[in-house]
């Protein structure tokens, strides 16, 4: 008899309030699944940056409980990328497993083949200063992947690219995703990038997860599925369902 599966992380009646500034995460109760594929939409300052700090441990809750799983690995991507500029950008991508004195000549090679897969071919000995928002975004996705994450949890990070290298970083992680059963929970405002991302999609307001679409599409994904069918009418309930929200807050 096969198992369920035993959630990654597990949230039981989680609050969160900055101090002076009130509640800003209300009685969240939710869990997330190894290799399982979640997306957070909402207005801006509804609570979804806050939710992932939370889910990483940068934040701690006000109330409730948290529990991560051993040996979970859920590695963060801000939404702006934080790299260190007296470092170039291949020591900038192999800095955790110098730090953890875990770094191997595999990581070098990998992260060679991953510049070459993120079109940053020639850059490797680049600082971060030098290099463009979109490309030290690219590097920072880079970084995640080269790390062997179970989940990942993503802050917007493709809102700062030009459309064409958005797409071409697309199709990089949803491989990725698919072939290494990655699990990821993705804080975005684009509808279409939620879809394409996420297996559900919560909505988010006021600090709480108000309301869920499924998205039935199937893996592995690509970029075309923009044009399909089925992509649209998902599109259109999900627009749907924020209007509906917006009309009754």
């Amino acid at each position: 008899m096969l198992l369920p599966p035993q959630p990654i992380q597990e949230w039981q009646k989680v609050s969160f309030a900055y101090q002076h500034k009130g509640a800003c995460i209300h009685h969240i109760n939710w869990a997330l699944y190894p290799a399982e594929r979640y997306a957070i939409i909402g207005r801006s300052g509804c609570g979804k940056s806050t939710l992932l700090q939370l889910a990483k441990g940068l934040l701690q809750p006000t109330q409730g409980s948290i529990q991560t799983s051993e040996p979970g690995h859920l590695e963060y991507v801000f939404q702006i990328p934080v790299l260190l500029e007296w470092l170039s950008a291949l020591d900038n991508v192999l800095l955790p497993n110098k730090l953890h004195k875990t770094l191997k000549p595999e990581h070098r090679t990998r992260a060679r083949q991953l510049f070459i897969e993120a079109s940053l071919i020639g850059l490797e000995d680049r600082h971060p200063q030098f290099l463009s928002q979109g490309q030290r975004c690219r590097v920072a996705l880079i970084r995640a992947l080269l790390s062997n994450p179970d989940f990942l949890l993503l802050d917007e990070p493709f809102a700062s690219l030009d459309t064409l290298t958005k797409f071409e970083l697309y199709e990089l992680f949803l491989d990725h995703c698919h072939r290494l059963k990655l699990g990821l929970l993705l804080v975005t405002h684009d509808l279409r990038e939620a879809i394409l991302f996420a297996d559900k999609i919560w909505i988010m307001q006021d600090g709480r997860l108000i309301d869920h679409l499924m998205v039935p599409l199937a893996w592995p994904r690509r970029v075309d599925l923009f044009l399909n069918d089925e992509f649209l009418v998902l599109e259109h309930t999900l627009m749907t369902k924020l209007q509906l929200q917006s009309d009754s807050s």
